[in-house]
């Protein structure tokens, strides 16, 4: 349930980000009447719209739903599929609507797809640590 939901928020996403650049391209003349922060933060965040996409079509197609995620892990995709929201949000309205750099909604979503990072690391190598003890404890005669 969860892959395909990744799959889809991604998909979804890309196609959004195909077509604000389209907009980009053809309405507002590829950015080049506006100023250069303006136009470098507006950049930027459909870059990382597209990255937090991406990502969750690739999860969405290789994420493995043959196994039981535990709570940690339920909970970590969850943030990655939250990531792609926050960034529109902030794509939308933190970059046309405000004259100054803070970009307090994309930070945070930023800083959570970081969070994700690290924790997809963390529970993967946790995952094989204990992968690779079992097997010696069973021959062993231990019970775990």
């Amino acid at each position: 349930m969860l892959k395909r939901v990744h799959f889809w928020v991604g998909i979804v996403g890309l196609l959004l980000f195909v077509l604000s650049g389209q907009y980009f391209q053809h309405s507002l003349n590829a950015l080049q009447d506006l100023e250069d922060v303006p136009r470098l933060l507006l950049r930027t965040s459909h870059v990382y719209f597209f990255f937090a996409c991406a990502i969750n079509v690739t999860l969405g197609l290789y994420y493995p739903e043959d196994r039981r995620a535990t709570w940690y892990e339920a909970g970590n995709q969850l943030l990655i599929l939250l990531v792609p929201f926050l960034l529109a949000y902030g794509f939308v309205y933190e970059a046309h609507g405000n004259p100054g750099i803070e970009r307090n909604v994309s930070f945070l979503a930023n800083v959570l797809a970081f969070v994700w990072v690290v924790n997809a690391v963390l529970i993967r190598s946790v995952s094989r640590f204990r992968q690779g003890r079992r097997p010696a404890a069973r021959e062993s005669g231990i019970d775990e």
